[in-house]
């Protein structure tokens, strides 16, 4: 289907829009063979299920030419890390609504996570940048702020919570994902342990390098050390 069709910039090979406008174009035949054919041809429902015909029948064409597609892309990178992202939870979507309950793919590991798993990195390896920059953000203004508790009953300061924030937004990200490969998604999962790693040792670096100037204020020293525990305990 990919060879023979261009989108409307005519290269299809640099923009994945031609793989979400196909995906959207494939669900609604699929709903229209569901709606349409299926009740004309219900007489023997148990012999003949044209929307399972019609789901598996697309899914295996539209699943090759997103392989190639993936593959060729992967060796480009010419789009947004966040376009690849998209058109993921998009194939996600598809997959969980039309193919994974039919007979030939229940018990099947699908392989599409394995293809996107390049991109999926690029977006944690940006990831891993972008929480080292709120780290030294939040930390640079906690202390020009002195410290000072995230509330009247806290115990810790603001830097904790802007840098976990981000830290559980991608991490959330990743569970949205629901990637359904377990060797993939664990792939993901060591890649952000390495972020997560990386911002809290960062941190207590931090910490340990301007504690002693705050050793002798008893409460900044507290709040200092419960800022440590607090990242420990949070993790």
């Amino acid at each position: 289907m990919f060879d023979n069709c261009v989108d409307e910039s005519g290269e299809p090979d640099k923009s994945v829009d031609f793989l979400k406008d196909l995906l959207d174009l494939t669900m609604r035949m699929i709903e229209e063979d569901k709606s349409i054919y299926t009740p004309v041809l219900n007489q023997f429902p148990q012999e003949l299920n044209v929307g399972e015909l019609s789901a598996e029948t697309f899914w295996l064409a539209y699943r090759d030419d997103l392989k190639v597609a993936l593959s060729e892309h992967a060796a480009t990178k010419v789009c947004k890390t966040s376009d690849y992202m998209n058109l993921y939870f998009r194939v996600k979507s598809f997959y969980k609504n039309y193919v994974e309950k039919l007979q030939n793919f229940s018990s099947a590991i699908p392989e599409f996570p394995e293809w996107f798993n390049p991109f999926v990195m690029d977006w944690l390896n940006e990831n891993d940048e972008h929480s080292m920059d709120i780290l030294r953000n939040a930390y640079n203004v906690d202390k020009a702020s002195g410290f000072l508790p995230s509330s009247a009953h806290s115990k810790f300061s603001n830097s904790v919570v802007d840098v976990f924030t981000q830290l559980n937004e991608a991490l959330n990200v990743l569970c949205e994902m629901e990637c359904p490969n377990p060797e993939v998604s664990a792939d993901m999962m060591r890649r952000f342990a390495k972020t997560l790693n990386k911002v809290l040792l960062a941190y207590a670096d931090m910490v340990q390098k301007d504690f002693v100037h705050y050793s002798k204020n008893e409460k900044l020293a507290c709040i200092l050390m419960n800022n440590v525990q607090t990242s420990r305990y949070v993790v």
